[in-house]
């Protein structure tokens, strides 16, 4: 059996997300909805109607209606109809048969142009198994960083999701961003919080911009300085020229700590 689409009114009681292709909730813009209710204006959710044996979702083996988009809608019609929300309905686009990847893959299509933060979207690309997503995955496993909320036991944890995808992308093969990953690793290793958003931008931007630069040399300057010191003299940056961003400000700071003490072989930023 193929994937197949109907409309239907589900009650608010019926139905459910998972948080594999689900965003977190926005409590402020569900009481925003919730207080300016108005039946006419709800418009129609999306809706993975699970099926026991009909599709591989894993977990546990029961028919369930799991919201792909909607959810704000769905937490401010439970708020506007009170304890019973069995009496409570919402129209819905409905799919039964998708798998869990294709779910996520229609989340990202329906959220595409909404304010879906950068650490849910790369959580649900990796469920949509998404190139990109499995690649800075991968990537980061390699030196035994996870993304937020991705993370396995023993792994460390870092937030900068955004810079991380630009350096991916800086290449289109993940090579330097493989390669930005070793340096902190090198330099910094085992230092938490050495990869961020300071150090992703600084050391990736380096090498995104440059080639044939003498990595054994940098790695010694970057270890002999620290990262915290690294990180401060970032933020020293970019506070003295207010026209830089801090991404700015981290790829010039980093220069300046490469060619420092050099006298051949320096770059420009």
């Amino acid at each position: 059996m193929g994937i197949t689409k109907e409309t239907l009114e589900l009650s608010a009681a019926q139905l459910s997300i998972d948080p594999r292709v689900q965003r977190i909730v926005d409590p402020r813009r569900v009481a925003e909805i919730a207080a300016n209710w108005n039946d006419l204006y709800v418009g129609t959710i999306t809706v993975s109607h699970r099926v026991p044996g009909l599709a591989m979702i894993g977990g546990d083996a029961k028919e369930e209606w799991i919201i792909l988009d909607g959810q704000t809608r769905w937490n401010a019609l439970k708020a506007v109809c009170g304890v019973d929300t069995t009496t409570c309905t919402i129209p819905a686009d409905v799919y039964t048969g998708l798998t869990l990847q294709e779910e996520a893959a229609m989340f990202l299509k329906h959220n595409n142009r909404k304010a879906v933060t950068p650490l849910d979207t790369f959580r649900i690309a990796l469920v949509a198994e998404e190139e990109w997503a499995v690649n800075i995955r991968n990537i980061a496993a390699k030196y035994n960083w996870a993304v937020a909320g991705t993370a396995e036991k023993g792994q460390r944890r870092f937030n900068a999701i955004s810079a991380a995808k630009k350096i991916y992308f800086a290449d289109g093969t993940g090579a330097t961003l493989d390669r930005t990953f070793s340096v902190i690793d090198a330099s910094w290793p085992g230092q938490v919080g050495a990869v961020c958003g300071e150090s992703i931008n600084g050391i990736g931007g380096l090498y995104a911009s440059h080639g044939g630069l003498d990595t054994a040399g940098f790695v010694t300057k970057l270890a002999k300085l620290g990262f915290n010191k690294f990180f401060s003299q970032v933020h020293d940056t970019y506070r003295a020229w207010p026209s830089l961003s801090l991404p700015q400000a981290a790829y010039y700071r980093t220069v300046e700590i490469y060619n420092a003490n050099r006298r051949s072989k320096r770059i420009e930023a």
